[in-house]
């Protein structure tokens, strides 16, 4: 009776077809992975779409630039390649602190591939999910953002954000 010491012809190509198949799954899985879906996006759902699709450390940053009005996402300072909204707004936003004086905020410009955009919306979360509070202006709504609230609320006008505010205030005040 005669030993076999090699493998058959078959053998070695089901082996090989194992290999790359592995490979081709393990070493592009960036291409397999499903896209994240912006369809619903809006400016009411960002924060709970940033932190229910995004993982992070430090913080987490949802900004728009000028040129095309194109929104991205920079994850504990790493901007994503693979994530891009263009024409997230109408037109630009106004986007204000959330004070009385009506200051308009002015975002530090941003590097994308070796270039500095203008940045002319941010929305920055710590680890913490907290967030400078801020008031956005649109074409025909204003969202006021504050880290207490999981969502803005939206207003009609810059007024009716301090007459409610007021409102609350006093409420608050003969409370105690």
């Amino acid at each position: 009776m005669q030993i076999k010491k090699a493998f058959t012809l078959l053998e070695l190509i089901i082996v090989l077809i194992i290999v790359g198949l592995s490979y081709y799954l393990i070493i592009n899985t960036s291409s397999i992975a499903p896209k994240k879906d912006t369809s619903n996006l809006s400016l009411s759902n960002i924060k709970e779409y940033i932190i229910k699709n995004f993982e992070f450390k430090k913080n987490i940053c949802f900004f728009c630039i000028e040129k095309d009005l194109a929104c991205y996402v920079k994850v504990d300072n790493d901007i994503q390649k693979d994530f891009e909204i263009k024409n997230f707004f109408s037109s630009t936003p106004s986007v204000y602190e959330y004070s009385d004086n009506y200051t308009k905020i002015d975002f530090l410009p941003m590097s994308m591939n070796e270039d500095e955009e203008n940045v002319v919306f941010e929305l920055m979360l710590n680890s913490d999910f907290k967030h400078k509070d801020f008031i956005v202006d649109t074409d025909d709504k204003f969202y006021l953002y504050n880290s207490v609230y999981d969502k803005p609320i939206v207003f009609d006008s810059y007024s009716e954000i301090f007459e409610k505010a007021q409102n609350r205030t006093q409420e608050i005040k003969y409370a105690f």
